[in-house]
C-alpha cells in the first residue's frame, strides 16, 4: 500500500512540476522539432510545429495527471494521418514523440532525488514508450492499409486490362479465323484452275494454238500469283492465331540458299541480274525449320530482284556462336528512311517506278519478319535511296521441345507461381502482389503440401519460405532439386534470413530478403520465369 501511495504522490508531483513549466516545455519542444529531429520536421512551418507541440504536450499531461489516454489516442490518429501521406519516416516521428522525455528529464532531476527520481523517470519512460508504441502501431496499420489498397487497385487495373486484352485477342482471333477459312475456301478452286491450265498447256486434251497458249500462260501466271497471296494470308492468320509450330531439322545451308535462288532465277535471268551466294566455311549443317527459313529467303530474294534494275543480289551467311546470321544485299533503288519500318506493315506498298512494274501484295516482308520472330530471331533493314538495301536476320539454332524434366510453359505465356509459405498473412500478401502483376498463383501452407503441389502442378516458379515447421525450406529446396520432375523449376527463396549465398549454392534461382520490395520482387519473378534457370540478383 505504501508503495502505491508513494507512486501516486510522485506521479502527482510530476504532474504539478511539469504543469508549472508547461510554456517552457512547449517552446523547447518546438525548437527541438525544428532543429534536431530531421529534415521532414525542419521544413514544416513554425506555426504548424507550435500547434503540434501544444496537442502533444496536452495529451502527455492528460496521461501524467489523470491517466487519461483518450487525448493521446486521438492525437496519435491525427498525427499519423497527417504525417503518413507526406511520407515522414517512422523513425523520425518516433524521435519526435521521444523528444518530450528528453525535454522533461532535466526538470525532474532538479526536483527529485533518489528513489523518488527513479519513480518519476520510470513514470515518464512508461508514458513516452507507450505513446511511441501506440503511434507505431497506427503508422503500420496505415501502411498495411495502403498496401492492401494499392494491391486491390493494381488487381482491378489488371482485371480491366485483362478484359480489354481478351476483347482485342478475340477480335484478332475472329479476324484470323475469317482469313483462314476464306483462304481455305479459295485455295481448293485455285489449285484446280492452276492444275487444269497446266494440263491444257501440256496438250493433254489436244493441241493448243499459239494465241491460246499465250492466254493460258497469263491465266497460269495470275493464278499462281493469286495462290501465293492466299497462302501468305493463310500463313499470317495461322501465325497470329498461334497455330504455327516449328519443325526443326538439320540441313545444309549452302544447299538451302541455292534452292531459294532457283525460285527467283527466271526473273533475275530476264533482268540480267547476278545471284551470288557467300556462305562461310564454318556454317555447314545447322538445325532450324527448313521450310520457314526457305520461305523467308525466297521472299527476300524476290523483293531484291523486283526492285533491282541492274547489278546483283548477294546472300551472305555466317555463324555467330549458336546463331545463323543472313544478309541479303541488292544494288537496287533503296528505301527511304521513313519507309524502312513501314515496309514491314501488312499491305504497305513502296511507291516507285519499279514497284509499279512489279506490284506486290505487301505481305512478303511482314510475313518474313513474323516467321523470323517465330524462329526466335529478328529481321532488320539498312538502306539508302539509289544505292540499294541490305536485309539482315539472325536465327538461333532450334532445339527439340521440352522433355519430361523441364518446367512446362502455360498457354498464353502467363506464368504460374507456387507460393510455399506457412504464415497466412505473408502468404496472402504474396498472393495479392503476384496476382496484381498478372501471374497465376498457387498456394501451399507448408513444406509437404508445397512439394506435392510442385510435382502435381509443375509451376513456372516456386517462392519458398525457409522458416517453416515440420519440413523447412532447406529440405523442400533439396527435394525439389533432387527430383528429375521438378529440378528445372526455378525456386525464389523469400525469407527473413539473409543467407543468399547459401541459397544460391543449394540451387535457388534467386534470394529475396523480407520485408520484400514489391518492384524488386516482381522483377525477380519475371526474370527467373523468363530465363528459366540461373541465379538472379
Amino acid at each position: 500500500m505504501s508503495g502505491d501511495v508513494t507512486h501516486a504522490c510522485v506521479a502527482s508531483g510530476v504532474c504539478a512540476l511539469l504543469q508549472s513549466k508547461r510554456q517552457e516545455i512547449q517552446e523547447e519542444y518546438v525548437r527541438v522539432l525544428r532543429d534536431e529531429i530531421g529534415p521532414h520536421y525542419s521544413l514544416r512551418p513554425v506555426e504548424e510545429l507550435r500547434d503540434t507541440t501544444r496537442s502533444s504536450v496536452a495529451a502527455y499531461f492528460a496521461i501524467l495527471c489523470a491517466d487519461d489516454w483518450g487525448p493521446m489516442e486521438s492525437f496519435v490518429e491525427e498525427i499519423a494521418e497527417r504525417r503518413f501521406p507526406l511520407r515522414f519516416p517512422l523513425s523520425e516521428v518516433q524521435k519526435a514523440f521521444a523528444a518530450f522525455r528528453d525535454i522533461c528529464v532535466p526538470c525532474l532531476t532538479e526536483q527529485f532525488r533518489g528513489e523518488k527520481l527513479d519513480t518519476a523517470l520510470a513514470i515518464l519512460d512508461r508514458t513516452v514508450d507507450r505513446a511511441i508504441n501506440l503511434f507505431s502501431d497506427t503508422y503500420q496499420r496505415l501502411h498495411l492499409e495502403e498496401i492492401r489498397k494499392t494491391a486491390d487497385e493494381l488487381a482491378e487495373a489488371h482485371r480491366r486490362l485483362q478484359a480489354q486484352y481478351e476483347e482485342v485477342a478475340e477480335a484478332a482471333r475472329i479476324k484470323s479465323q475469317f482469313f483462314a477459312n476464306m483462304s481455305h475456301e479459295l485455295r481448293s478452286p485455285m489449285n484446280s484452275i492452276i492444275g487444269y491450265t497446266e494440263l491444257l498447256l501440256d496438250g493433254i486434251d489436244g493441241p493448243v494454238a499459239p494465241e491460246q497458249r499465250q492466254s493460258l500462260l497469263k491465266i497460269l501466271a495470275n493464278s499462281r500469283y493469286l495462290l501465293k497471296l492466299i497462302n501468305d494470308v493463310l500463313d499470317l492468320s495461322k501465325i497470329e492465331a498461334g497455330k504455327v509450330e516449328l519443325q526443326p531439322r538439320p540441313f545444309d545451308v549452302s544447299e538451302l540458299v541455292r534452292e531459294a535462288f532457283d525460285a527467283v532465277e527466271p526473273l533475275a535471268f530476264r533482268k540480267r541480274l547476278a545471284l551470288r551466294s557467300r556462305v562461310a566455311e564454318d556454317v555447314g549443317v545447322v538445325t532450324a525449320d527448313t521450310d520457314k527459313l526457305k520461305q523467308v529467303l525466297i521472299n527476300l530474294f524476290s523483293n531484291a530482284v523486283k526492285f533491282t534494275a541492274e547489278g546483283e543480289v548477294v546472300c551472305s551467311v555466317r555463324r555467330d556462336g549458336d546463331q545463323l546470321t543472313v544478309d541479303v544485299t541488292d544494288t537496287g533503288i533503296g528505301i527511304r528512311p521513313e519507309d524502312q519500318e513501314r515496309i514491314f506493315h501488312k499491305f504497305f506498298q513502296v511507291e516507285s517506278a519499279l514497284g509499279r512494274d512489279h506490284k506486290g501484295s505487301g505481305l512478303g516482308l511482314p510475313l518474313s519478319r513474323m516467321l523470323v520472330e517465330l524462329m526466335g530471331g529478328r529481321l532488320e533493314v539498312e538502306s539508302e535511296p539509289g544505292k540499294g538495301s541490305r536485309f539482315t536476320f539472325t536465327v538461333p539454332e532450334l532445339r527439340v521441345a521440352p522433355g519430361p524434366g523441364e518446367a512446362p510453359s502455360r498457354e498464353g505465356g502467363r506464368p504460374r507461381v507456387l507460393v510455399i509459405e506457412d504464415d497466412p498473412s505473408a502468404l496472402e500478401l504474396l498472393r495479392k502482389l503476384i496476382e496484381a502483376a498478372g501471374m497465376e498463383v498457387l498456394v501451399a501452407s507448408g513444406g509437404t503440401e508445397g512439394l506435392q503441389a510442385a510435382r502435381r502442378e509443375r509451376p513456372s516458379v516456386v517462392t519458398l519460405d525457409l522458416l517453416m515447421p515440420h519440413v523447412d525450406g532447406w529440405q523442400v529446396l533439396a527435394e525439389l532439386k533432387a527430383d528429375p520432375e521438378t529440378r528445372s523449376i526455378p525456386v525464389v527463396i523469400v525469407s527473413c534470413l539473409d543467407r543468399r549465398e547459401e541459397g544460391l549454392r543449394r540451387g535457388a534461382a534467386a534470394f529475396v530478403v523480407k520485408p520484400i520490395v514489391r518492384e524488386d520482387f516482381i522483377r525477380t519473378l519475371r526474370l527467373v520465369t523468363g530465363a528459366g534457370s540461373g541465379a538472379a540478383p
